[in-house]
């Protein structure tokens, strides 16, 4: 490694970019990059910027909705919904395994709503809820969640 460079990014002088190890305090150095000392898999990335992106414009488009009736029944219980989704996928693209449950129950809590909706409606969140199943329990997506394994110590 060239002196002056920074661990954990391609290093565009070496063919094929090479990828240095990552840095020894765990922080990331990139979009894609490390959390708990683990690199991030694209899918668990994708549907961590997934969530915080529903999450962001449900919000939005839900927030005029209680700036016009204010306390109406809908409007109450969908904003604190959506914020979940928002925080369940910032909390995926760090790390933490309890918002890949979190992100199941998201999804999973809209499966039952859209039961008491047209069937294609069902038939989407029911397909969203199995693939977001698949990919966040994947084994490379486990270990990812698992956390930094703590070393043992040295003599």
């Amino acid at each position: 490694m060239e002196t002056g460079s920074k661990p954990g990014k391609a290093d565009p002088g070496k063919a094929g970019g090479e990828l240095r190890p990552p840095r020894e305090d765990g922080q990331g150095s990139g979009f894609g990059d490390i959390a708990n000392g683990k690199k991030r898999p694209i899918p668990v990335l994708a549907i961590g910027c997934l969530y915080i992106a529903t999450g962001a414009l449900g919000l939005v488009f839900h927030w005029r909705d209680f700036e016009r009736q204010p306390f109406f029944s809908e409007s109450l219980w969908i904003i604190p919904i959506e914020s979940i989704a928002a925080v369940a996928g910032a909390a995926l693209l760090r790390g933490h395994n309890w918002a890949r449950w979190l992100a199941i129950v998201w999804i999973a809590f809209h499966v039952v709503l859209s039961a008491f909706h047209p069937w294609p409606e069902l038939a989407a969140h029911s397909a969203f809820f199995a693939a977001i199943a698949f990919f966040l329990f994947r084994p490379n997506a486990r270990r990812y969640f698992r956390g930094a394994v703590p070393k043992a110590p040295g003599p």
